[in-house]
């Protein structure tokens, strides 16, 4: 499953959110999106090689919703700036081969991530809804 399309097709979790205002859809799925990508940080920390641990130890995450749009938006997960080198070791250079760390921990993990983000959003969801 591609990881732009993790919550598309889950029908009646989106007629429930679009029931919500704007602001609280954002912040749900910011939430929920965090929630996730926690996931996703966590494994590529785990995954990361250890010549010297600096990138398993500075991996963050980044949420962003579009402004046009407050149900849609971006989850970064990565090394933090000081660790560029990780996209080198991610994707290999003509004198290095590849270590890949990021693809394998969204891919190895995708049902635990939409489990972890459904189960944010539909208890947000029951909360309002009492």
């Amino acid at each position: 499953m591609p990881a732009d399309q993790i919550i598309v097709g889950m029908d009646a979790l989106q007629a429930k959110l679009r029931e919500l205002d704007r602001t609280m859809q954002r912040d749900l799925l910011i939430e929920a999106a965090q929630a996730g990508a926690e996931i996703v940080r966590h494994a590529a920390a785990a995954n990361a090689p250890r010549d010297t641990g600096e990138l398993a130890e500075n991996m963050t995450t980044r949420v962003s919703t579009s402004l046009s749009d407050s149900r849609e938006g971006s989850v970064d997960v990565g090394p933090d700036r000081d660790e560029w080198y990780g996209f080198f070791v991610e994707f290999g250079t003509a004198f290095m081969m590849p270590r890949p760390f990021l693809r394998p921990a969204l891919e190895n993990n995708e049902n635990q991530i939409i489990r972890v983000m459904q189960d944010v959003l539909l208890t947000a969801i029951e909360k309002v809804a009492e």
